[in-house]
């Protein structure tokens, strides 16, 4: 034990490849396991005396992990470690070889809930809260409010359960009256994300996290920050714990027997909140409704690897694709476009009232003419058209002539600019449509001289009229 504990001392100094206090738990597990065994096997004496028979022995019975942690122990069992009577030369041999212990099962991944066993928790959860708003004092909310919250919750964003954990009241912003931007950090990803859901009801994401943040107001100093579920410790009320504690772990087992919600077997429903995010999958899936959806927090490779290719039809698959590239194509060549060779379009660029001659009875929207302002698709007929810049780039009312230049290359300045502010699935959905037009359409029909000309006029600091960002906060 004294050798090993040498040589574990050894491999985390600057020689050694272990850096971080989990693996050093590896490591001393791996000591407790070997000894033990040696202890029971009745060994006397130092590492020397170690037989390739029983560490053969010892990683045949052992798990994969603990067998690797404890060849390098020995291999690190060198007199230049302290140790006085390292492993024999024979034995070190061996350690250099596979390992011999017996391939672990590979466990079970977790399954949704039910259709049935969604809907009797869900209906608790509901009956849970709708008891906790009756209450006229409207008190702290107790432990199973919180939890009937947090179900809710999670089956409505389907984020991973360590992302809700960790959500603070500053990573939820309004776009619009409708739409909430969640701002999140997903671990084994690429690091901060966002998502945006749309309001439809009283249990949906937005309103229920909305209905969340209002609860605790009072205990915030500041109402606008902090985490998003506070609860007063025992022995410090000034302290909050966080979700994951063993407090939490209990509280939901309490709930699950208080509330009495059933499995489809008639036994005590055991509530995992990994399988709140399963069960979002699922209900988004070609078994629960006939669709298939594709996850934007996961990465092309895993989606399209892992998930669409080992549980979508090949052809259902095509199908999504071909869907997604068909709107795209025709939301990017919906814009009528006024072609006319280099000369024209220099005396446009010189001349923006030779232009607007050409094109009597429209009216000038900045980024395009548009033929009539009062029909607008983004808004209700009869009222005038207030969408924003980049939308006149994929509007069937727009005519975009060669004056217009100048205020095209602004406008792919900022959208350029935008890129670097949020998160490359936002962008894509927002200014992804008028981006393809702008630079596969539009500005491939001018020469570079007239480019040039445009340029200078931007350089001289062309005011956009862009209202604030669909993505501010409202």
């Amino acid at each position: 034990m004294r050798d090993l504990a040498l040589s574990f001392l050894d491999i985390v100094n600057e020689r050694g490849d272990v850096k971080t206090n989990w693996t050093a738990k590896k490591y001393y597990h791996a000591i407790r396991h070997f000894a033990i065994w040696l202890g029971r096997q009745g060994h006397r004496g130092g590492l020397d005396n170690l037989s390739i028979d029983s560490l053969y022995e010892f990683g045949r019975n052992a798990r994969f992990d603990v067998e690797r942690s404890v060849r390098a122990l020995l291999r690190g069992a060198v007199p230049a470690a302290g140790i006085e009577r390292p492993v024999s030369q024979a034995v070190r041999a061996h350690l250099e070889g596979s390992g011999v212990s017996k391939p672990q099962q590979r466990s079970v991944p977790l399954g949704p809930y039910s259709a049935g066993e969604f809907e009797r928790l869900v209906s608790t959860c509901r009956a849970v809260i709708d008891s906790y708003n009756g209450l006229r004092l409207r008190p702290l909310p107790d432990l199973n409010v919180t939890l009937a919250f947090r179900i809710l919750i999670g089956f409505e964003i389907g984020l991973p359960p360590e992302c809700i954990d960790a959500l603070r009241v500053e990573d939820l912003r309004w776009q619009g009256d409708r739409d909430l931007r969640v701002e999140f950090t997903k671990n084994r990803g690429s690091g901060r994300n966002a998502l945006t859901f749309r309001d439809t009801g009283p249990w949906s994401g937005p309103a229920l996290l909305t209905r969340w943040v209002s609860v605790f107001e009072m205990l915030r100093p500041d109402p606008k920050s902090g985490p998003l579920w506070p609860w007063p410790s025992d022995p410090d009320p000034a302290r909050f714990e966080p979700f994951s504690s063993n407090r939490w772990a209990v509280a939901r087992r309490e709930f699950m027997k208080t509330q009495q919600v059933r499995d489809d077997s008639q036994s005590l429903l055991v509530l995992d909140m990994r399988r709140l995010r399963k069960t979002w999958f699922a209900r988004k899936s070609k078994y629960w409704h006939g669709a298939v959806t594709i996850d934007p927090t996961h990465s092309a490779l895993v989606e399209g690897d892992r998930y669409l290719s080992g549980s979508a039809e090949p052809d259902e698959v095509d199908l999504t694709v071909e869907s997604a590239q068909e709107d795209l194509l025709r939301r990017a060549t919906a814009v009528a476009l006024v072609v006319s060779d280099d000369g024209d379009l220099a005396d446009g660029v010189d001349d923006a009232l030779l232009v607007s001659q050409r094109t009597e009875g429209t009216w000038d929207m900045f980024a395009a003419l548009c033929r009539d302002p009062f029909t607008s698709p983004f808004n209700q007929s009869g009222t005038f058209c207030t969408a924003v810049v980049w939308a006149c780039l994929v509007c069937p009312l727009a005519v975009i002539t060669p004056a217009k230049l100048p205020a095209l290359l602004r406008l792919q300045d900022y959208l350029r600019d935008q890129s670097a502010s949020v998160t490359q699935a936002e962008w894509v959905r927002v200014y992804g449509p008028a981006w393809v037009q702008l630079v596969s359409r539009i500005l491939p029909q001018f020469g570079d001289a007239i480019i040039a000309e445009a340029r200078r006029i931007v350089d001289d600091d062309l005011d956009l009229p862009v209202p604030p960002s669909p993505l501010e906060t409202r």
